[in-house]
């Protein structure tokens, strides 16, 4: 099973490229794709027959970065069993080597890339999610609002697992405003910076669209010189909302208005579940629509919602027990 020469970033144009002296002959270099910045990020693109090995990929970065100040992410796609998969090394380090991401995972996170407004900031991106590919969630990261071990075990295992995996893969390319329609909520402006989730014109969240200069923590301008999240969490009190749901470029957070909700026992700042749409793995995508769908017409159990109603077989490490039979409800239906 070969690898479409042309089946990489469709919606970008790339360049051609050569191979330059001393790269491996088994990869064949099909186009290169610049970040639109000085300096630019480089994405170069190459098939080859059969999975590569890290020493051939570490050589096609070293000969293709060829010691410029220019950061270099080498994408070397190959055949598998499950389909076409990617190697990935750089954007700064040939000894950065990751093997295995699916095609999907692959072009998004080297779209988010080329997209950012600096080398440096597409540097930044890559640098901390690439780690991050072969971790046991990758995409998700859970701050004490749910059971870790849950996600992991026994959410896949659900009837309707497949279901919001199917749904979850639409999505994945959404952004903002577009990503949480899409996620079955209407969308209602309540100021410049901030909007009320309903579901079946039920209001169940406030929504903040962060700008892709802003980050959740810090402090900006447009929200009063507090973060998102602090504005966002004070407006869910005033209006006497449960949820929290903050979107910024390729990343969607979830935070609980209430302080007895989570695992955990953090702040209502520090207890969170967050998605990162650029790596999370299309086998495990369904995760964007059971965490941070509506949930419209589900009728079944979902995670206990406060730690006072948590099984205290959860707390241990030890596998969950719910029974696969049960489907879940997104906790924003609770």
């Amino acid at each position: 099973m070969g690898i479409v020469a042309n089946s990489f970033l469709l919606d970008r144009e790339p360049r051609q490229w050569a191979a330059p002296p001393g790269f491996p002959t088994s990869l064949k270099p099909q186009g290169i794709f610049i970040q639109d910045a000085p300096s630019g990020l480089e994405v170069a693109f190459a098939t080859v027959s059969h999975r590569p090995s890290p020493a051939d990929i570490r050589r096609a970065w070293d000969k293709r970065q060829a010691g410029r100040a220019t950061p270099v992410l080498i994408v070397v796609l190959y055949p598998a069993a499950d389909g076409p998969q990617a190697a990935l090394c750089g954007p700064t380090d040939k000894q950065l080597v990751h093997h295995d991401l699916d095609l999907s995972q692959a072009e998004r996170l080297a779209d988010h890339a080329l997209s950012e407004p600096t080398h440096q900031t597409a540097t930044r991106f890559l640098l901390a999610n690439l780690p991050e590919v072969n971790s046991p969630l990758p995409g998700i990261r859970n701050v004490g609002l749910l059971a870790t071990q849950e996600l992991r075990a026994g959410v896949p295992q659900r009837s309707d697992w497949q279901s919001a995996v199917t749904t979850s893969n639409r999505l994945l390319t959404l952004r903002g405003r577009k990503l949480i329609e899409a996620l079955g909520f209407g969308v209602e402006n309540l100021s410049s910076h901030a909007s009320l989730l309903t579901i079946g014109g039920q209001r169940r969240a406030v929504g903040v669209f962060c700008d892709d200069t802003e980050t959740f923590e810090a402090p900006a301008r447009r929200f009063g010189n507090i973060s998102p999240v602090s504005r966002a969490l004070a407006i869910a009190t005033r209006e006497n909302v449960d949820w929290v749901i903050l979107t910024r470029s390729a990343e969607i957070r979830l935070y609980a208005a209430r302080s007895d909700t989570g695992v955990g026992r953090k702040g209502r700042a520090e207890t969170f579940i967050e998605i990162n749409l650029a790596l999370l793995p299309q086998k495990n995508s369904g995760y964007l629509h059971l965490l941070c769908g509506s949930g419209n017409g589900s009728t079944t159990t979902p995670f206990p919602s406060s730690r006072r109603q948590w099984p205290s077989e959860w707390d241990a490490d030890r596998p969950p027990t719910l029974s696969p039979k049960k489907t879940w409800r997104p906790p924003l239906s609770w």
